[in-house]
C-alpha cells in the first residue's frame, strides 16, 4: 500500500474517531432533541441533488459541443459525464476523466477534448464554491476577521470573472506548457463567449441546487435549522467540497469534507446540527451518486451495445 493511500485510511479513520467521540461526549445535548427523520424534505434533497447533476450535465454538454464539435445528444451526454460519478469514491481523481475518454472515443472525441472539458469545469466549480465560502465567512464574522474574508472574497470573484471572459485564453496557454513537458501537442480550445456565459450560469444553478440539497437534508433532521441557515448551510457545504476535492487525498474528500463543513457550522450553528448534519450530507449525496451514476452507466452500457450491433461500413 503506497504512502498516499495509507494517510487517506488514516484521515478517514481519524475522521470518524473524532466524530465518534464528540457524539458520545455530547450524546447528554443530543439526547435533549429528540430527531425525527422527516422523509418527505430527504426526498426534496434528493431531488435538488439529482436537479444539481442534470444543470451540471447541461453545462458539460454545452462545453463539449463547442470544444469538439460533435453534436451529442443530451441522453449521450447524461450517460457520458454522471457515468463517472460511480468511480468518485476510487482512489486517484482521473478515473472518471479516463471512462469518459474511453466512451466517448466512438463519437469522435479526444482524450485532450475530454481533459480541457472537465479541467474547465473543475475550476468553474472551485471559483463558485470559493465566491460562496467567503461571502459566508465574510457575513460570519464571528469565525474570520471580515478584512480578510472581504479581500479573499474580492480575490475569488475577480478570478471567476477573469475565468468567465478569458478563461478559454488561460486554458490554452496551460495546454500549451504541459504539451511541451509531456512532448505532445494538445488541441486549444474555441468556446464562443456567448456559450461560456451559458455554461457558467447553468453551472451556478447546479452549485445553487446543490447547496439547496444540504439545506433540505438539514431541515430532514429536525426543528434545529431555519430558513436564516440557509445562506450557511450551502456555502458551507460548497466550500467544504471544494476544500476536499483541493485536498487530493482521499477518494470523494470522505473524512475532510465532513470535518471542514463541521469547522464552519460548529461556530455559527448548533453544536448538535454541526455534528449530525455533515454525516447526514454525506449519505444523502453518496445515495444520489449512486443512482445517478447507476442510471448513467446503465445508460452507456445500452449505447455501447448498439453501437456494437450497427454495421459497419
Amino acid at each position: 500500500m503506497s504512502g498516499r493511500r495509507i494517510l487517506a485510511v488514516v484521515i478517514v479513520v481519524a475522521v470518524g474517531y473524532f466524530f465518534a467521540r464528540e457524539m458520545r461526549g455530547n450524546w447528554q445535548a443530543l439526547s435533549v432533541e429528540r430527531f425525527t427523520t422527516r422523509w418527505e424534505y430527504l426526498g426534496v434533497a434528493a431531488i435538488l441533488a439529482c436537479a444539481s447533476y442534470l444543470a451540471a450535465t447541461l453545462s458539460w454538454l454545452d462545453a463539449m459541443r463547442a470544444v469538439s464539435g460533435v453534436r451529442l445528444s443530451f441522453d449521450e451526454a447524461f450517460a457520458l459525464f454522471n457515468s463517472s460519478q460511480l468511480l468518485k469514491y476510487v482512489p486517484g481523481k482521473v478515473w472518471g476523466w479516463g471512462l469518459q475518454a474511453y466512451c466517448a472515443a466512438g463519437h469522435g472525441i479526444t482524450m485532450a477534448q475530454v481533459v480541457s472539458v472537465n479541467a474547465l469545469m473543475t475550476v468553474s466549480t472551485l471559483a463558485i464554491a470559493a465566491i460562496s465560502g467567503f461571502a459566508y465567512l465574510f457575513l460570519e464574522t464571528v469565525v474570520w476577521p471580515a478584512t480578510l474574508t472581504g479581500a479573499l472574497l474580492a480575490l475569488a470573484c475577480c478570478a471567476y470573472l477573469l475565468l468567465v471572459s478569458g478563461g478559454v485564453r488561460s486554458a490554452n496557454f496551460a495546454f500549451t506548457v504541459l504539451g511541451k513537458i509531456l512532448g505532445t501537442r494538445f488541441p486549444e480550445i474555441a468556446i464562443p463567449a456567448g456559450t461560456m456565459i451559458r455554461l457558467q450560469a447553468l453551472y451556478l444553478v447546479s452549485m445553487a441546487l446543490f447547496g439547496m440539497a444540504g439545506y433540505a437534508v438539514a431541515l430532514a433532521m429536525g426543528p434545529l435549522a431555519n430558513g436564516s441557515h440557509l445562506l450557511a448551510i450551502a456555502a458551507s457545504l460548497l466550500f467544504s467540497d471544494a476544500i476536499a476535492f483541493v485536498a487530493l487525498v482521499t477518494p470523494g474528500g470522505l473524512g475532510i469534507r465532513e470535518m471542514a463543513m463541521y469547522a464552519l457550522l460548529n461556530e455559527t450553528m448548533d453544536m448538535r446540527m454541526a455534528l449530525i448534519l455533515p454525516l447526514a450530507v454525506r449519505a444523502v449525496t453518496m445515495a444520489v451518486d449512486l443512482l445517478m451514476g447507476g442510471v448513467a452507466l446503465w445508460q452507456l452500457r445500452n449505447f455501447m451495445k448498439r453501437e456494437a450491433r450497427a454495421p459497419t461500413a
